[in-house]
């Protein structure tokens, strides 16, 4: 019996011995922070059709086919509203068409036959256009181009005549999305609107419009 409880004892003293060895070879157990939450990147899709009104500086030129006759030049100011449609073709990249109407101030003096002073109006100008733009954050530059229209009167020698012009007018800007519906703008656009026949007191000549114009504007995208 003695030997039996000597084995006992001796056996449970070994297993006190080894628990702390043992405990020390399990891993320890260690704390990870859960993963931080990012917010999506916002995406701004600029596909839609949109309506607007702009306003800015119109610089116009009326010009005669007449040596010696200088016709009529100066700056005004110009306002209106365009419409339009934008389809974005990937995530960076814009097509769209747009059209303007604007009306003008341009009322300037000249001379459109040699040595007789006369007057020119541009009384509104419009346009229809191509547009296609890259897409950079809220911001989208751009390229414009198409064709043109302005209404002009012409007085010489007591006698005023009026055209549409017909001609086409390029142009470039940029746009910034103000919140998903609206938009704000600055362009400029250049813009020949060719040439028409012109007759006073029985002597006919051509006269060609040209203008530089540079605006702002706000749209409203559906």
């Amino acid at each position: 019996m003695m030997v039996l409880r000597r084995f006992a004892l001796a056996g449970a003293g070994m297993c006190f011995a080894a628990a702390p060895a043992l405990a020390a070879d399990l891993p320890e157990e260690t704390y990870s922070a859960p993963p931080v939450q990012t917010a999506p990147a916002q995406v701004y899709d600029w596909t839609g059709i949109y309506l607007g009104l702009h306003a800015g500086w119109l610089g116009g030129d009326v010009d005669p086919d007449f040596s010696g006759a200088g016709g009529a030049d100066g700056s005004a100011f110009t306002g209106g509203f365009h419409a339009g449609a934008n389809y974005m073709v990937t995530p960076q990249f814009l097509v769209g068409i747009e059209g303007d109407v604007d009306g003008t101030s341009f009322d300037e003096d000249g001379q459109f036959q040699p040595g007789v002073t006369g007057n020119a109006n541009i009384n509104w100008t419009s346009s229809i256009r191509g547009r296609a733009g890259f897409a950079f954050d809220r911001f989208l530059a751009y390229g414009t181009g198409g064709v043109a229209f302005a209404d002009v009167d012409v007085s010489s020698a007591g006698v005023k005549e009026s055209n549409t012009h017909t001609g086409w007018t390029v142009g470039a800007g940029l746009e910034g999305m103000i919140t998903p519906n609206i938009t704000a703008r600055v362009e400029y656009l250049y813009a020949d609107y060719g040439s028409q026949d012109y007759t006073f007191g029985g002597t006919t000549t051509d006269v060609d419009v040209t203008s530089n114009v540079v605006r702002a504007g706000v749209s409203y995208k559906f």
